[in-house]
């Protein structure tokens, strides 16, 4: 594969590709099905009936992302139909694209969102591996972009947190070519993807007021004004939003580690389950103490700024569901686990992908168990 960044993502997006398409031709052909909708939360009436349902099921948060983007504006009432409107809207990158490209017509909002996810998971690729070049090393890492759990969830999901990764990793090409453009429009799309984007501007913040550089610090604020005023507009449309600072820094984190999920049961998919959700929460927390330490140790690099401003402003968000498994905790708590691992990349100090690479076996038996199920349909 040599040195080719593009050639990376290509190969890479058509495994993503043939994935998907094996597990929604296992379950019938029904495209909705990446969305993990539950038949405990009715869609819209415009697609009732056309989305594929998981019975007896809460389903997954992109099941409403999906309906955002069909009804962008609320126009047809669709929040009424969503878990919580105020947090949902707020994620606007995605849903605002697909309904950019479908404009206004419903039978293309399906194709848009998945070709935006697809368009998406390419671009991180290419970014992986332009880093990857970047830091003397072949391209072909940049297929290690499908092993970050945050990743392969959003994959498995259609969630958000797919382009708030792409946009981190820009963040780390665009700085280390100087691209300041492009810096600062990633930053003002990082809180656009997932509030807790604004950790990146923060974290580049203070980075440059650390340098003494005052210009690229105010430039910084300003991107946070577009999401400001975004929130603004949420508020007043759908109310405040949800309270996650209910207790001390970290409290939920550590009651999950020293309350480890016990299934009283024999069949030993569960048990496996449970054994590699639990070695994912460690993996979580341990990137949390090693991003201080590094920082107090003399790391001060831009990442290692938006690393610990991510797990400071992370610590308050103590709503025991965020921690609870996998699939929650290795998307709200994963940056500063991503950052590490590159970090780890960039100095050959490997052992810094472990605490991302632990929440991987418990995302990866998921993936497993998708494709038995989906094997079992194709026979």
């Amino acid at each position: 594969m040599g040195n080719s960044p593009v050639r990376v993502a290509i190969l890479g997006i058509l495994c993503v590709i043939l994935f998907q398409w094996f597990v929604v031709q296992g379950h019938g052909g029904n495209w909705t099905l990446l969305f993990c909708s539950g038949d405990k939360y009715p869609p819209p009436p415009d697609l009732a009936g056309k989305m594929y349902q998981f019975p007896n099921s809460h389903g997954f948060d992109g099941q409403f992302y999906f309906y955002i983007a069909h009804d962008f504006t609320d126009a047809r009432g669709t929040s009424t139909y969503i878990d919580y409107p105020p947090m949902r809207w707020l994620r606007a990158l995605i849903p605002a694209l697909v309904a950019a490209l479908s404009m206004g017509n419903p039978e293309w909002v399906l194709p848009a969102y998945i070709g935006v996810t697809w368009l998406l998971c390419a671009l991180g690729l290419w970014l992986s591996a332009n880093l990857f070049v970047l830091w003397g090393l072949p391209a072909s890492g940049g297929l290690g972009f499908l092993a970050i759990p945050a990743v392969l969830i959003s994959l498995d999901r259609m969630m958000t947190d797919l382009a708030f990764v792409v946009v981190l990793l820009g963040l780390a090409y665009a700085s280390a070519m100087g691209r300041m453009g492009w810096v600062y429009a990633l930053l003002v799309l990082a809180p656009l993807a997932r509030e807790t984007g604004l950790a990146l501007t923060g974290g580049w913040v203070l980075y440059q007021v650390w340098r003494r550089e005052w210009r690229p610090a105010l430039l910084g604020c300003l991107t946070a004004l577009p999401f400001a005023a975004w929130i603004i507009y949420v508020a007043m449309k759908f109310g405040r939003g949800s309270d996650y600072f209910l207790g001390a820094p970290f409290s939920a984190v550590v009651r999950r580690l020293f309350n480890p999920v016990i299934y009283d049961v024999s069949l030993w998919g569960h048990k496996v389950a449970a054994a590699t959700d639990y070695i994912g929460s460690w993996g979580v927390a341990a990137s949390f103490v090693l991003v201080v330490l590094l920082f107090v140790r003399g790391e001060r690099s831009m990442l290692m700024f938006c690393a610990l401003v991510y797990t400071l402003g992370i610590a308050f968000f103590v709503k025991d569901d965020m921690w609870a498994e996998a699939y929650s905790y290795a998307r709200t708590g994963a940056p500063p686990a991503i950052i590490l691992a590159m970090v780890g990349v960039r100095d050959r100090r490997w052992w810094l992908l472990t605490p991302m690479l632990m929440a991987l076996p418990r995302v990866l038996f998921q993936y497993a168990s998708m494709a038995w199920v989906a094997g079992r349909g194709w026979l």
